[in-house]
């Protein structure tokens, strides 16, 4: 691994995370209500390709590269969630949602 290298190990949506490997920890200070707020963060080391380091760094600017980590990591796993939530009521249908139920879910969900 290089030096300055920043990994996250994390599935894409519809595949199952990679084991995460041992991390060490130290809790620093109260997460937002997303997380709760009796949550603590921990200091964690990741690899990232510096390619991916330098977009981020690019886009967020200065002290704002893990809140934008942190927010990326919730976004998948709501859609690891998701993902598993759809494949459970799939399973117990015997099959796939029928798009017309998709539609008029989505639908309700925007409230039309």
């Amino acid at each position: 691994m290089k030096a300055g290298s920043t990994a996250v190990r994390a599935g894409i949506a519809g595949q199952k995370p990679m084991p995460a490997k041992k991390v060490a920890a130290s809790p620093t200070k109260a997460i937002p209500e997303v997380r709760g707020a009796r949550d603590s963060f921990s200091k964690v080391s990741v690899s990232l390709p510096d390619s991916l380091t330098r977009s981020i760094r690019q886009l967020v600017g200065p002290g704002r590269f893990s809140a934008y980590v942190t927010a990326a990591v919730e976004r998948q796993l709501e859609l690891d969630r998701l993902a598993e939530l759809v494949a459970g009521i799939e399973e117990r249908r015997g099959g796939p949602i029928p798009e017309e139920l998709m539609a008029e879910a989505e639908a309700a969900w925007h409230g039309e």
